[in-house]
């Protein structure tokens, strides 16, 4: 989905094309070519909505101007608290998107009726030929020639206008609503993340470790996992597809800062994860639980393999024996 100035830069380009092709055809002085140029020029009088109407469908935290201003109050309280608003603000951007889509590419164009917009341009009517063929009839067939002639070279206008109107209805983007949804899913469906990046886990008292953590096979693997999820890049994998997105969405949200935020903490997560991380490198532990890892990945592929022989072979005999 594009942002609202794209949408109103975008449409406003088709408005002022629409408006040199009315004001040329009015420069004809023609009656019948104005009457009917008219009827256009009132389908793109329009007054697009402001921002404000959109943006009202946002969360930003209470007493706060922008989620900007939140974060640079915040950001070293308890991160738990922060990232819960961080959710609130992601979960109201769907409802802005739609808002903004239904008006922009619903609403407006069935207002204009963008769809037959040129069709309805003096030159594209059918009567204009019968105005012509009327006009020489009463004797007028200089004044025939030199309207159509006067079409003729308004023509490329009206093709270009054509074009951007068809850009306009049917290349659409949603990708701005799925940076937040991905940011969501990222945060609060990947199993832990959220509380990763909010330093929860780490099995440290201070700087130093808690070697009493490490009481099984089961929790020594698992904090494997999450060291590995916090040194992982699925941050950057997360917003990598959306990042020419980014500084499109309303500047109340301040995505660039959420996710500067974001990055903030996972930072700092991950410096604490680094005491973990040399404590399995000097013990041993780093080798003993990749092998072990490696190994059970090396089991369930042989068991894979086995499986999909065995149904290969009962096909086999079902086909044979049909």
């Amino acid at each position: 989905m594009r942002s609202y100035s794209d949408y109103v830069e975008r449409l406003n380009e088709i408005i002022t094309e629409a408006k040199k092709i009315i004001e040329y055809y009015k420069s004809l002085n023609d009656e019948w070519i104005t009457r009917e140029i008219e009827k256009v020029e009132k389908r793109v009088n329009i007054q697009i909505k402001d921002e404000k109407e959109f943006s009202k469908h946002l969360y930003i935290p209470q007493g706060y101007k922008s989620v900007k201003e939140y974060l640079e109050t915040h950001k070293n309280d308890d991160p738990h608290v922060v990232l819960k608003e961080i959710k609130k603000v992601l979960e109201k951007v769907p409802n802005y998107c739609m808002e903004l889509w239904s008006y922009f590419f619903v609403e407006l164009p069935d207002k204009m009726g963008l769809i037959d917009l040129t069709i309805n341009i003096p030159g594209n009517l059918s009567d204009f030929f019968l105005y012509l063929m009327t006009l020489e009839e009463k004797g007028e067939k200089e004044k025939a020639e030199r309207l159509e002639k006067a079409e003729a070279e308004i023509r490329p206008a009206i093709a270009n206008l054509e074009k951007k109107i068809q850009s306009y209805l049917y290349k659409e983007e949603f990708s701005l609503c799925q940076l937040a949804s991905e940011l969501l899913d990222l945060l609060w469906w990947a199993e832990g993340y959220k509380d990763l990046l909010a330093g929860d886990y780490v099995p440290i008292n201070g700087d130093k470790i808690d070697e009493k953590a490490f009481k099984d096979e089961y929790s020594i693997q698992t904090y494997y996992y999450y060291m590995m999820s916090i040194f992982s890049d699925k941050l950057e994998k997360t917003i990598e597809p959306y990042k020419d997105e980014i500084d499109k969405y309303p500047p109340q949200i301040s995505m660039r800062d959420i996710i500067a935020y974001l990055f903030e903490l996972r930072n700092k997560a991950r410096e604490k994860w680094m005491i973990v991380y040399d404590y399995y490198a000097k013990t041993g532990l780093l080798k003993k639980v990749e092998d072990e890892i490696r190994a059970e990945w090396e089991r369930r592929k042989r068991v894979r393999e086995e499986v999909q022989k065995e149904l290969i072979n009962e096909l086999e005999k079902i086909f044979v024996s049909s």
